[in-house]
């Protein structure tokens, strides 16, 4: 669960820089609301997961950080590009 610890810190930090950089319409694109409370949902569940369900919850946690990390990138190319 640490892997969910830290992509849960992760999105909260994103958040917190981002909340005065970009538009609302964007934010949402950028960090996917939806995968965070997917994540943060399989974490308070009791019962701790298994090693199935832990191996799914860190393959979601991988597809969503690179999907952020490729936006979050490309976002800011096209921002040094204009600027």
């Amino acid at each position: 669960m640490s892997r969910a610890s830290a992509y849960i810190d992760w999105f909260y930090e994103a958040r917190r820089q981002l909340r005065n950089q970009v538009r609302p319409f964007d934010f949402e694109r950028l960090l996917s609301a939806r995968s965070f409370e997917v994540v943060l949902a399989t974490t308070a569940t009791f019962p701790p997961p298994g090693l199935g369900e832990e191996r799914l919850l860190n393959g979601l946690i991988s597809t969503e950080m690179t999907e952020r990390a490729d936006t979050l990138r490309d976002r800011a190319n096209r921002a040094a590009y204009r600027g």
